[in-house]
């Protein structure tokens, strides 16, 4: 599927409205919507970021962790070199609520200066991540 099949649009759009992932996406700086990819993977939808791996990324450790008092999973991806930290509901580890976005904006408030210089964006490099890559329009939409 691509973003130009009707069933594609469905599926992202399945959990919650274009409108609201919208407005996620651009309260966001740097945490991103991740569609799960579903079927037999077992995975749930997520809010992700990826940084460069240094001493100062490590830091934050791996497994579940606690960001400035928000719950989060963190793991290593050694071969890209790269640190995930994945946010999902608190009560659904497959779903996104917006108390999952509330907390991605105190962890980003938090780890700003961190996360302006090592983020990678996209952190997932697929159509299932909303991002200015493959959303752009989300960004430049104006509303009123």
């Amino acid at each position: 599927m691509t973003q130009d099949d009707d069933r594609w649009t469905a599926y992202l759009y399945r959990r919650h409205r274009p409108e609201e992932i919208a407005a996620w996406a651009r309260s966001l700086e740097f945490f991103r919507f991740v569609r799960a990819m579903g079927g037999h993977t077992v995975d749930g939808d997520e809010l992700l970021i990826s940084l460069e791996l240094d001493d100062a990324v490590r830091r934050i450790g791996t497994g579940h962790v606690t960001i400035a008092g928000q719950p989060a999973f963190a793991y290593e991806q050694e071969q890209f070199g790269r640190l995930e930290i994945s946010l999902h509901d608190t009560n659904d580890q497959f779903e996104v609520t917006e108390p999952t976005v509330e907390s991605a904006r105190i962890i980003e408030a938090e780890l700003r200066a961190l996360l302006q210089t090592r983020v990678v964006d996209p952190p997932l490099d697929s159509e299932r991540c909303v991002c200015p890559k493959y959303y752009p329009e989300i960004w430049t939409a104006r509303t009123s």
